[in-house]
C-alpha cells in the first residue's frame, strides 16, 4: 500500500504548525493499522518530479513526538530541498507557488532556509540518506492519498502515468469540494488547481473515502452531474481522542503555559480555526463587541487561535483599529499541540460558527476534552458535534450572541453542557479511534472489485 505523504512533505517544508487536514493525516498515520502494517510505503512528489520517491516512515513519525518535532520538521525541509535538486529548476518551477520558489531557491543555492520555525543553526539533525525513487509495482499495488492532493499542478498527470504503467488501485480521500461550488472560500489560483487536479483524478479513483456523510453525498452529487460512474464511497470515521485525565503535573504544566500566554483559566472562550470569511470570525467579534457593551470587563475573553488565510486582512484591520476589541479579543497565530491542548482545557467553551465545513475538527476536539461547544448547523458540522453542541445559525447574529452570552454569564447553564458531555463520554461504549480510521483506510485499499 502506497501512503501519498506529498501533502505532509509540502506543508512542513514551509510551516511549523499543523492546521485540521495535517492532524488527521497525522492521526491516521501514527495510528498501528498503518504504523506497524509492512505492506505500507509512504511516498512523495515535489515540483517537476515525473515520480514518486520512498520517504522513511520514521521521518513521518517523529512528527508525533513532541520532543522530535522541531527535528523532524527540519528533517523534512532538507529532504524537500534534496529532492527538488534532483529536479531539473525550470521543469520545478512551474509547479511551485509564489511564496515557495523564493525560498527554496535560497536553500537550492546553500544560502540557507527562509522558512517558518526550526532552522539548521538550531538543529544536531544530520543528513538522511537519498529517498529511493519508486519503481517495481503491479496490479496488486494500491496508491493511497488521505486528502491533500491539489498541492501541485502535475500531481494528477504524475499518477496517471504510474496508474497507465502498473496498473495499480487509487484510492482517494476527500475531505470537502467547497471550490467546486460558487461561492469563492478559496483564492482562485487554488480553486483552478483544486478544480484540475481532481478532475483528473476522477477516471482514475477506484474507491473514495469521505470524512463524513455530508461530503459523500457531495461527493455523489457532482460525480452524478459530471455523468461519471459514482464507485465505492466510504465514510473514515474521524477518530475520538478523548485526553488522559490530569494529574498535578499536568496541571501545573497547563497553568505554566497559560500564564505565558497571558490567560487566566476558565476565563476566556476560544475559537480555533485558520482565519478566513469562512470561518465566521467577523460574526464573533461583532458579538464581542455588543457583549463588551452590556457586561464590560467582566465578559470573558474571546481567544482566537489560527494562522492568517485568504482574505484575511478586513478582519485583522478591524481588529487592529478597535486594539482587539478594547482588549477583548486576543489572538494566537501559532500554537504548539502542547499549547493547544492547555487552551483546550483551559476554556470556559469554545466557538465554531463556520458558514460551511466538511467535518468540524475543532467541535469533536472541544468535546472530546469535555468543553461545551456553540457550533453552526451548517454542512458537517452536526456530524462532528452530534446533539452534545449548542447550535446556531451561522447567518443569525442574534443567535450567536444569545448562545456566546448564556454560556459566558450563566454558569449552571455552562455546568449543565460540560456534564451532559462529561456522562456521554464516560458511557458511550465504543467511540470511533484513529486506529478504527486506519483500518477503514487498510480495508478499502484492500478491496478488489
Amino acid at each position: 500500500m502506497l501512503l501519498d505523504v506529498t501533502g505532509l512533505v509540502a506543508w512542513y517544508a514551509f510551516y511549523s504548525t499543523p492546521t485540521g487536514i495535517q492532524r488527521v493525516t497525522e492521526r491516521v498515520l501514527m495510528a498501528p493499522a498503518i504504523a506497524d502494517n509492512p505492506r505500507v510505503v509512504h511516498v512523495a512528489r515535489v515540483p517537476g518530479a515525473e515520480a514518486f520517491f520512498i520517504i522513511d516512515r520514521a521521518t513521518i513519525h517523529g512528527l508525533a513526538d513532541k520532543d522530535r518535532h522541531d527535528e523532524t520538521v527540519l528533517r523534512i525541509r532538507r529532504l524537500y530541498v534534496s529532492l527538488l535538486k534532483r529536479i531539473p529548476f525550470l521543469r520545478a518551477l512551474p509547479e511551485m507557488e509564489w511564496f515557495q520558489w523564493k525560498n527554496v531557491c535560497r536553500a537550492w543555492l546553500g544560502l540557507g532556509f527562509l522558512f517558518d520555525g526550526p532552522t539548521a543553526a538550531s538543529s544536531t539533525t544530520t543528513d538522511d540518506a537519498p529517498p529511493a525513487m519508486l519503481s517495481d509495482l503491479d496490479r496488486s499495488d494500491v496508491f493511497v492519498n488521505l486528502g491533500d492532493f491539489w498541492w501541485y499542478a502535475g500531481q494528477s498527470r504524475a499518477i496517471a502515468k504510474l496508474k497507465a504503467r502498473y496498473g495499480f488501485r487509487v484510492v482517494q480521500m476527500v475531505h470537502d469540494l467547497f471550490p467546486l461550488g460558487s461561492t469563492a472560500w478559496e483564492p482562485p489560483p487554488f480553486r483552478r488547481k483544486f478544480i484540475a487536479q481532481f478532475k483528473g483524478l476522477i477516471p482514475l479513483v477506484d474507491a473514495w473515502l469521505v470524512n463524513s456523510a455530508f461530503v459523500g453525498g457531495e461527493l455523489r452529487r457532482h460525480l452524478e452531474r459530471a455523468g461519471e460512474p459514482v464507485r465505492t464511497i466510504r465514510i473514515l470515521a474521524i477518530g475520538w481522542e478523548p485526553p488522559p485525565a490530569r494529574d498535578r503535573a499536568g496541571a501545573e504544566r497547563d497553568h505554566d503555559i497559560l500564564h505565558t500566554l497571558g490567560l487566566n483559566e476558565r476565563r476566556y472562550f476560544l475559537q480555533v480555526g485558520t482565519i478566513e470569511p469562512r470561518k465566521n470570525h467577523e460574526a464573533v467579534l461583532q458579538a464581542v463587541e455588543t457583549l463588551r457593551r452590556k457586561h464590560g470587563a467582566s465578559l470573558p475573553l474571546c481567544v482566537f487561535v489560527g494562522v492568517t488565510g485568504w482574505r484575511s486582512r478586513p478582519l485583522l484591520r478591524h481588529l487592529e483599529k478597535t486594539r482587539f476589541a478594547d482588549g477583548a479579543i486576543r489572538w494566537f497565530s501559532r500554537v504548539s499541540d502542547p499549547e493547544l491542548a492547555a487552551l483546550y482545557r483551559g476554556a470556559l467553551f469554545t466557538l465554531y460558527p463556520s458558514l460551511l465545513e466538511g467535518w468540524g475538527l475543532p467541535v469533536q476536539e472541544s468535546l472530546s476534552y469535555g468543553v461545551p461547544c456553540i457550533a453552526s448547523k451548517a454542512g458537517a458540522i452536526p456530524e462532528a458535534g452530534l446533539d452534545l453542541a449548542l447550535y446556531v445559525d451561522p447567518a443569525n447574529q442574534e443567535e450567536l450572541v444569545d448562545a456566546i452570552e448564556r454560556y459566558a454569564t450563566d454558569p449552571a447553564v455552562l455546568a449543565g453542557a460540560s456534564s451532559r458531555i462529561r456522562a456521554w463520554l464516560e458511557h458511550k461504549d465504543k467511540l470511533p479511534s484513529w486506529n478504527d480510521a486506519a483500518r477503514t483506510v487498510v480495508e478499502t485499499a484492500s478491496q478488489r472489485p
